[in-house]
């Protein structure tokens, strides 16, 4: 109750009746860990689609071991309810997803209390990075570029750390109002300044949430 009151501040005023209030306990609150493993998705389209037809390949590719319950909810967002939390971690490393021809964007419920309370204003790709001496090659150079790029996840790298090919391929969360950066110069001991452009996988111009993106 103070914390209501705290929030309103003095410009709510409660009977005596209202202020009484109910706490939610026992078998009513364990009831809400069904949503323990709960993620957001919204479809970044202003097309209309078939939202059944989003339901119904998502709980095929989702399901997992466990199964995904989905829900239409408003405004293009649906909410992935998955059993468990392995089958909910899978799913959002393999991100990016797209549901004819338009990005999905993703993000776990968490604590918000309302689903449009959850922000939706980044989604995790892999990029390449080509133009990178071999030398550099390295986890902490990919680091480094992907700070750059946006929030870091991770490099593809072998078990020595080592990040053996043409590229080097950064997992990285990038903020989509932004638009995708394509080059950029880097400069190298003992190579100097290097042109540096990117590749983003899995990613299409027609699949671009906004015309900035690209």
């Amino acid at each position: 109750m103070e914390e209501v009151e705290r929030r309103f501040a003095g410009s709510l005023v409660l009977s005596d009746r209202e202020s009484k209030g109910l706490r939610i306990g026992g078998l009513a609150a364990r009831s809400a860990l069904k949503y323990q493993f709960a993620v957001v998705c919204k479809v970044l389209t202003d097309r209309t689609f078939r939202r059944q037809s989003f339901i119904d390949l998502f709980s095929r590719l989702w399901g997992g071991d466990k199964g995904v319950t989905i829900s239409d909810v408003e405004g293009n967002r649906f909410l992935a309810c998955f059993q468990s939390e392995g089958d909910m971690r899978r799913v959002l490393y393999r991100e990016p997803w797209d549901f004819d021809n338009s990005l999905i964007v993703m993000a776990p419920m968490g604590d918000a209390r309302a689903i449009t309370e959850v922000s939706l204003g980044s989604a995790v790709f892999w990029v390449q990075a080509h133009g990178v001496p071999w030398k550099f090659h390295t986890p902490e150079v990919a680091e480094d570029i992907g700070g750059m790029l946006g929030e870091y996840k991770e490099v593809k790298a072998d078990e020595k750390g080592c990040c053996v090919g043409r590229c080097v391929c950064i997992r990285v969360c990038l903020d989509i109002s932004l638009s995708l950066l394509r080059r950029t110069v880097v400069n190298f001991s003992e190579f100097g300044d290097q042109l540096i452009e990117f590749q983003y996988e899995r990613v299409w111009v027609n699949r671009a949430p906004n015309k900035n993106l690209f």
